[in-house]
């Protein structure tokens, strides 16, 4: 694959045709010199301007780096660490057990909840509050959010019943959004304002699940489904009620502030960004989008057999 590429391939209808609204040049990203091979690129901030990746670095291991404005910092942090990144390039993660956030370089310790032993802080929003989990238990610990400027914990009320939870992100507003395997194994989606009520994600008619994936500029994205069928990407509000559906794409991975939505189709193997209902961008050469910036600009990956590149795709 050419360093530089440019692609402005979209799918076939007419009206898809005109979902193009810009030559793409479709760049690598260039990976540290102390990576000794790439993995995948995991998320970013919504403006674009900070990324994640992940490679192997000898001696280190594993480890999550971050590429800033498209040009790779030179920290490194041991796997799991970083899990997001927000527009002020605040990182949150973890470290041996403990969640932490990041400032402008400088770790700060995050407290866990009254009674647990073991923290993980996973979604950061613009503002700065991180939602994450406190709780030896795994998946079964406490729902929590350490506000912005604070390292004590706000516990998500109900979410002390060891029910397995998975956080997937929190809004500039402070909603706080999980997903939830009931003891029977129906998955569902919740979230909690900022003042702690709680709401449920519907369903589709004649769905029983739903599986909230992440939020963005406001809103909740995920799936749909009854029993082991296929699933719908599905977009909601914060009031829980079904926005809509995006029939275009099989699985959804990011969205921005103009309503652009990224994700993959199964049978085609394309990436494509839905600019409008019907209006599908492909990505030629990415193999996932992970990334979709409030610029309309695409962080992302193609997989080789021999090497992985990080891929970023820009309007020319």
């Amino acid at each position: 694959m050419s360093t530089a590429f440019l692609a402005a391939c979209v799918v076939g209808s007419p009206a898809a045709h005109a979902a193009a609204a810009c030559e793409r040049v479709v760049e690598e990203l260039p990976v540290p010199a102390q990576l000794y091979s790439f993995y995948d690129v995991l998320g970013g901030s919504d403006n674009g301007e900070w990324v994640l990746g992940r490679g192997y670095h000898w001696p280190k291991g594993v480890v999550t780096f971050a590429w800033h404005k498209g040009v790779p910092q030179a920290d490194f942090y041991a796997s799991g660490v970083v899990e997001d990144v927000n527009n002020s390039g605040v990182l949150v993660g973890q470290a041996q057990g403990a969640a932490r956030r990041v400032v402008n370089g400088v770790p700060e310790a995050l407290a866990d909840a009254p009674g647990s032993a073991a923290s993980r802080a996973q979604h950061v929003n613009n503002p700065g509050d991180v939602l994450g989990m406190s709780g030896s238990s795994g998946d079964r610990g406490q729902l929590v959010v350490w506000p912005g400027g604070s390292t004590w914990p706000r516990v998500l009320p109900g979410t002390n019943d060891g029910v397995a939870r998975v956080p997937v992100g929190i809004t500039d507003d402070g909603t706080a959004v999980a997903r939830v395997t009931s003891p029977g194994g129906t998955v569902q989606g919740h979230a909690w304002d900022r003042t702690g009520n709680r709401v449920a994600l519907e369903a589709l008619p004649g769905h029983d699940s739903v599986s909230p994936e992440f939020v963005a500029a406001g809103r909740i994205f995920g799936s749909s489904s009854q029993g082991s069928g296929a699933r719908k990407p599905v977009e909601w509000g914060l009031d829980g009620k079904v926005v809509r559906t995006l029939p275009e794409l099989d699985y959804v991975n990011d969205a921005n502030a103009s309503g652009q939505v990224l994700g993959k189709t199964w049978i085609e193997q394309h990436v494509g960004v839905v600019r409008a209902p019907g209006q599908v961008e492909v990505l030629p050469g990415f193999t996932i989008g992970m990334v979709l910036a409030d610029n309309g600009d695409v962080y992302g990956a193609h997989y080789g057999t021999d090497r992985h590149t990080p891929l970023h795709a820009r309007c020319g």
